[in-house]
């Protein structure tokens, strides 16, 4: 597959081929988390780029990571994107800033909670293929919104001396992703 955004554009062929209601909103699921944790591989680089690790979030992430769910993912992001801004950092991707403000503040509005949609599949009873279907039209909308980001028209990813890279094909630079995204070659 020649994609910019492996990691998101796999999963979301996989959704848009999947037809049985229950394995689709699965495949929605995969992606919603797949783009939330891009935006945090992407804070994070960001962060430990500029090399000014607060205690803050030395404990946040060696609490976090011992059990990393999806809310801890976000919770990541959110920290270290105030500690950023704070700072006035100038972030790679054009309109990075207010397209993750938007993600952030969306994930706690009812059409947009993803995590807590995320939570209530992976914890609770299997649905009806109605239900599923009625979940997947209501959250479909907000992922052709976060699809669109800019930060997946401008940049994609790539391995550079086998590391992955986020490159920014506008300002022709690149960032290392590397531990948070790491490449795995597979006969796929």
């Amino acid at each position: 597959m020649n994609s910019k955004h492996p990691q998101v554009d796999s999963i979301l062929e996989l959704y848009k081929a999947e037809v049985q209601a229950f394995r689709k909103v699965h495949r929605l699921i995969d992606l919603f988390e797949t783009i939330i944790k891009t935006h945090t591989a992407i804070i994070l680089a960001e962060y430990f780029k500029v090399n000014a690790v607060s205690d803050n979030a030395k404990a946040l992430l060696s609490a976090g990571l011992k059990t990393p769910s999806l809310g801890t993912w976000q919770l990541f992001s959110r920290e270290l994107f105030a500690e950023l801004k704070k700072n006035n950092h100038n972030f790679l991707i054009p309109d990075f800033e207010s397209d993750f403000e938007y993600l952030d503040k969306a994930l706690n509005q009812d059409k947009t909670n993803v995590i807590a949609f995320r939570n209530s599949y992976a914890h609770g009873a299997t649905p009806t293929d109605k239900q599923c279907i009625e979940d997947i039209e209501k959250f479909n909308p907000f992922l052709t919104t976060l699809l669109n980001f800019k930060l997946f028209k401008v940049s994609e990813i790539v391995l550079l001396n086998e590391l992955v890279h986020l490159k920014v094909e506008e300002i022709d630079t690149s960032m290392c992703l590397h531990p948070i995204v790491v490449c795995r070659h597979e006969n796929l």
